[in-house]
C-alpha cells in the first residue's frame, strides 16, 4: 500500500517538473519574440523559427504566429564550402550560391577580418546559381585567412536590400 502511494508522489512530482519546464521554456520563447521589440539591441541576433511550442492562450499563440511569419520572409538558406583555396594568394577556388529554395537573387561581399577590408564583391547571383572562383583584391601569402561572408538578399528592383545575414570561411593559401 505505502508502495502505490510512492509511486503516486512520483508521478505527480514528474508532472509538475513537466510543468515548470514547459512555462518556463513558454516564458524565455516569449521573451524572445516579443519582449525586446522596444529598446532592444539590434545588433544581437534575432531567432529565426520555433518549432514544438506550447502555447496556453490565444494572443500569446497568435504573436508567436506573427513572429514566425516575419521570421519566414526573411529566412535564407546558405550554400557555401567553410574553406577557399589558392595556389597564388589572390585566385581562389570556392563554392558559395544561392539556395534553389531560396526567393530572392542575392550577393556577398568577403570581408577580411584581420582589417575589415573588403577582398571581393560578387555580382548579382540569381536564386540556383552559384560562383566557383574569385579573385581578391588583396595577396595574401602562404597560410589560412579567416574571412566574413556578407551576404545580400535583393528586393525584386535589385536595388533594395531584403534581408542579410553574415557566415565565415577560411581562405587558405598552398
Amino acid at each position: 500500500m505505502e508502495e502505490n502511494g510512492q509511486k503516486k508522489d512520483n508521478k505527480k512530482l514528474i508532472i509538475i517538473i513537466a510543468v515548470v519546464i514547459i512555462a518556463i521554456l513558454a516564458g524565455v520563447i516569449i521573451w524572445l519574440l516579443i519582449g525586446k521589440k522596444d529598446g532592444g539591441n539590434d545588433s544581437e541576433p534575432k531567432p529565426m523559427a520555433y518549432e514544438g511550442t506550447v502555447v496556453t492562450d490565444e494572443e500569446t499563440a497568435r504573436r508567436i504566429d506573427d513572429e514566425m511569419a516575419k521570421a519566414a520572409e526573411g529566412y535564407m538558406t546558405l550554400n557555401m564550402k567553410l574553406e577557399a583555396l589558392s595556389q597564388d594568394g589572390e585566385n581562389f577556388t570556392c563554392y558559395i550560391g544561392n539556395s534553389p529554395s531560396n526567393t530572392k537573387d542575392m550577393y556577398f561581399e568577403l570581408v577580411d577580418d584581420s582589417d575589415g577590408e573588403v577582398i571581393y564583391k560578387s555580382n548579382l547571383i540569381q536564386v540556383g546559381y552559384r560562383i566557383e572562383e574569385f579573385k581578391s583584391s588583396k595577396k595574401y601569402e602562404p597560410g589560412q585567412y579567416p574571412v566574413t561572408v556578407n551576404y545580400y538578399q535583393m528586393e525584386d528592383d535589385h536595388a533594395t536590400v531584403y534581408s542579410e545575414v553574415a557566415s565565415a570561411i577560411t581562405l587558405i593559401v598552398e
